[in-house]
């Protein structure tokens, strides 16, 4: 027997025993929050800005005229805007408050309704 074989019904037996690749997949763990991750010294890596409409067209309860015209008036705000106006940078330790305080402002300068960050 080849050490390939040998290998994958080793694997296959292991799976076996612990009862691995049965039943119901598990679901996965949800991310940590801000301030567990601010805890941990994590490290802000990439950050991207995603403008949204003001209105989910894929929603059928707004997929009709007046909604639709809301979001072709509706000018989006550019990524490198909304950047400058973040109190964290990509290389930063994780602060939950800086974090909660750039949503706070967005909604406070009428710049934005809403800004949701999440990791």
């Amino acid at each position: 027997m080849s050490a390939a074989v040998r290998t994958a019904l080793l694997a296959a037996a292991v799976l076996l025993l612990t009862g691995q690749g049965y039943g119901e997949p598990e679901e996965a763990a949800p991310p940590p929050s801000f301030e567990e991750l601010e805890a941990l010294g994590a490290i802000i890596g990439t950050i991207r800005v995603d403008p949204r409409n003001i209105f989910d067209l894929s929603d059928p309860k707004e997929n009709s005229w007046p909604y639709r015209l809301a979001n072709s008036l509706h000018v989006r705000t550019r990524p490198e805007t909304v950047a400058k106006q973040l109190l964290f940078k990509t290389g930063d330790r994780v602060s939950a408050r800086a974090i909660a305080e750039s949503c706070w402002s967005s909604r406070s300068d009428g710049t934005s309704t809403t800004r949701a960050l999440s990791i």
